[in-house]
């Protein structure tokens, strides 16, 4: 595994923060999906294979998730600062919502992509996808992670949202932590 332990070597020294963030993101990432496929109401099956349906996940908590973001809504353990923190949170993803890699005369570029047409929720939920789809297939890794960055802050707040989305249904909650405990 030689080039392998260069790699991982070179990442842990340029960007510790980096990589310890994108492992949580990760682990917490393939979990949250997880939980979703073990709850009925988010199970799909595509081609005999089995998939989180976010999109119906996101439509079972929109109502909840708006009602909180415009704090019409007590309870979920969402105190005032919790509450702050997920309207940063939103407003970052709105506005600036990571970027989807395409090919441009056979060259990979980022571009921005905005999802007009779907509820908050939905929007969220796709862009955290978009987030793992870029650091697993889009080379958003060394030397982008750093503390402070924007990739940084788009893995941070999407590990915050999705632990904000698991307070939203208690079986989705409940699977996510299944056999941890």
């Amino acid at each position: 595994m030689d080039n392998i332990d260069v790699f991982l070597t070179s990442a842990q020294e340029s960007i510790p923060d980096g990589v310890i963030i994108m492992q949580q993101f990760f682990l917490v990432f393939s979990r949250f999906e997880y939980a979703l496929k073990k709850t009925d109401d988010f199970l799909i099956e595509r081609h005999g294979a089995a998939s989180a349906n976010w999109d119906a996940y996101a439509d079972s908590i929109n109502e909840d998730f708006c009602n909180l973001i415009n704090q019409e809504l007590d309870g979920f353990g969402f105190n005032h600062e919790k509450i702050v923190k997920l309207k940063e949170a939103v407003d970052f993803f709105v506005m600036e919502p990571p970027r989807k890699q395409e090919v441009e005369g056979g060259v990979l570029v980022y571009r921005d992509r905005v999802r007009e047409d779907d509820s908050l929720t939905r929007k969220i939920c796709v862009y955290i996808r978009r987030v793992r789809n870029n650091v697993m297939h889009g080379g958003k890794y060394i030397g982008s992670n750093a503390i402070g960055s924007r990739n940084y802050k788009l893995l941070d707040l999407s590990l915050y949202l999705m632990d904000c989305f698991l307070e939203l249904n208690d079986e989705v909650k409940h699977n996510f932590h299944e056999y941890i405990d």
